[in-house]
C-alpha cells in the first residue's frame, strides 16, 4: 500500500470517530493499530467537554505522539480536568502536562496485590462518561472504541480511580 493510500484510509477513519462521537453511537468498533488508537484518542480528546482519564503503561511515543499531546493542550486550556495515570515513567511527556499526570511504578503496582495487577491488565481511555477506548490485548494490541457507553465509561472511571488510589497507598 502506497503511503498517499494509507493516509486516505486514515482520514476516513479520524472522519468516522469524529462522527461517531458527535452523534454519540454507541457501535463498538474493534481497532488494534498504534495510528488509530492517536485518532480516537485525539479525537476523544477534542470533544471532551468535562473530563478525560487514561491509563496506560508508559504513554507510548506511537500512540502519544505530538498531535495528541497538542489535544492534551487544547483540552487543558478548554477547563476539561485531565487525569493520566501510568505504570511506568513517561519522560518524554512536556513539562507542563506532567502536573496532570501520576505515575507509579510496575513494583509498587506488584506490591498491591493481585487484585490491582487484575485491573492493570488492559489500559483505556475514557471522555465525559461517555466515550472509551480499551485496549484489552495488550500483547497483541488489540482494542476497541465506543463513542457512547456510559456504562463501561462507569465502570473503568471506578477501576481508574481504583488504580489511582491504591498506588498513592503504596506510594505512602
Amino acid at each position: 500500500m502506497k503511503p498517499s493510500e494509507r493516509e486516505d484510509i486514515l482520514k476516513v477513519y479520524r472522519i468516522a470517530v469524529r462522527n461517531a462521537i458527535a452523534s454519540k453511537n454507541s457501535e463498538v468498533v474493534p481497532n488494534s493499530s498504534p495510528q488509530h488508537a492517536a485518532i480516537i484518542i485525539e479525537e476523544m480528546l477534542d470533544a471532551a467537554k468535562e473530563h478525560f482519564i487514561a491509563f496506560s503503561g508508559a504513554f507510548r511515543n506511537d500512540v502519544w505522539n505530538v498531535l495528541v499531546i497538542d489535544a492534551l493542550r487544547r483540552a487543558l486550556r478548554r477547563g476539561v480536568k485531565i487525569s493520566l495515570v501510568a505504570t511506568e515513567t513517561a519522560d518524554r511527556m512536556p513539562e507542563e502536562l506532567k502536573s496532570v499526570s501520576f505515575v507509579v511504578c510496575k513494583e509498587k503496582l506488584r506490591k498491591a496485590g493481585q487484585e490491582i495487577q487484575n485491573i492493570c491488565g488492559y489500559h483505556f481511555a475514557v471522555a465525559d462518561g461517555c466515550s472509551v477506548r480499551v485496549e484489552y490485548d495488550l500483547n497483541q494490541r488489540k482494542a476497541a472504541f465506543s463513542a457512547n457507553r456510559p456504562d463501561v465509561a462507569n465502570a473503568l472511571i471506578d477501576q481508574f480511580l481504583r488504580i489511582r488510589n491504591i498506588s498513592e497507598e503504596v506510594a505512602a
